[in-house]
Formats: structure tokens, sequence, C-alpha cells
């Protein structure tokens, strides 16, 4: 999970350069757990900080194989959604919510 608290701190860096991203995150808090293999990381997604415990309002889960695939760029993360290999437990308005709020932090990292 290393790769992912980098990540996070990264996408932390573009939040407090985007406000108004920020302001859009903040105004919709929920708790996210990332699970990958066995690992668990839980975390506020108005702020991207780790939590120690909660219940999630979103659950993502992938193998590890597919997650790598993902971060090698070898693998389209919705293909990845769509073929099962990365579940999304949330509903559907946090699913949409957040799939934009996560593209707009990519464009920006572009």
């Amino acid at each position: 999970m290393q790769y992912v608290r980098e990540k996070l701190e990264e996408a932390r860096r573009i939040l407090a350069e985007r406000p108004e991203l920020a302001e859009r995150l903040r105004k919709r808090p929920r708790k996210a757990l990332i699970r990958v293999g066995e690992e668990e990381l839980l975390l506020d997604t108005a702020t991207l900080e780790e939590l120690d415990s909660g219940e999630p309002d979103i659950v993502l889960e992938t193998d590890e194989e597919t997650f790598w695939s993902i971060v090698r760029g070898e693998l389209d993360a919705g293909i990845a959604y769509l073929s099962g290999r990365v579940r999304v437990k949330a509903s559907l308005a946090d699913k949409v919510y957040f799939g934009k709020v996560i593209k707009a932090v990519l464009e920006e990292k572009a």
C-alpha cells in the first residue's frame, strides 16, 4: 500500500493547488476502503487522509496483479472495472461523483 499512500500524497498536493476541486471533495465527505489483495487502506475522501477506523461508504477492491497492471499502464482501470477485475461497492451517485473527481485529478497531472 506504500504506492497508494505516495499517490495520495501527490493527490493532496494537487488539491492544495486546486481549491475548487478540494471544495468539491469537502462538500461530499465519504470514507473509502481500498483493498488490494490482503492489504487495506481506509481514507477520508474529503481530506485524502488515512483513517484508523470507520464504516466505509465506498469499497474498491482488486487483486495485486490487476492493481500493478493498472499502475504500469498495461490495463485500463475502466476495462478492469467492466470486466470485474476491479470491484467498487458504493451507491451509483458516489461511483459517478468520485469517478469525476478522480478524472479531474488525473487531468491535472497531465
